[in-house]
């Protein structure tokens, strides 16, 4: 599914064709496919699910290392999701959710401006 998607977006014959436009064109350009993976992640496609799960283990990684700083770990640890792909869809939440499930951490979606989640993170509600 995926591969075809982006087949398709591309008007090539093979993913391969376009992949030095990925490149030189940096993050805005490989974002613009982020919507595909999500929906081929949706209709079950293996390789979606895979990108999805080892970026987000990444991001897991992140808040992982970024809580050994903080003092108090005993209660579970605010974790606020801000962004587009956030707020826009779920799947990064649940995707995340999933892969934290046994871990010492509350994760939630701030559907405010990136301002309210830095705020909300600071302890104002």
């Amino acid at each position: 599914l995926l591969y075809e998607a982006v087949r398709e977006r591309c008007g090539t014959k093979s993913v391969l064709e376009p992949l030095s436009q990925f490149y030189n064109g940096g993050k805005r350009e490989i974002a613009q496919y982020a919507p595909l993976v999500m929906t081929a992640y949706a209709n079950g496609d293996k390789v979606a699910k895979r990108l999805l799960f080892d970026d987000l283990e990444k991001v897991a990684q992140t808040i992982r290392g970024a809580s050994k700083h903080l003092t108090n770990q005993r209660e579970p640890i605010q974790v606020v999701l801000c962004g587009g792909l956030c707020t826009k869809n779920d799947v990064i939440y649940h995707v995340l959710c999933e892969i934290m499930a046994k871990e010492n951490y509350s994760i939630s979606i701030c559907e405010h401006p990136l301002i309210f989640g830095a705020l909300r993170l600071a302890g104002m509600r």
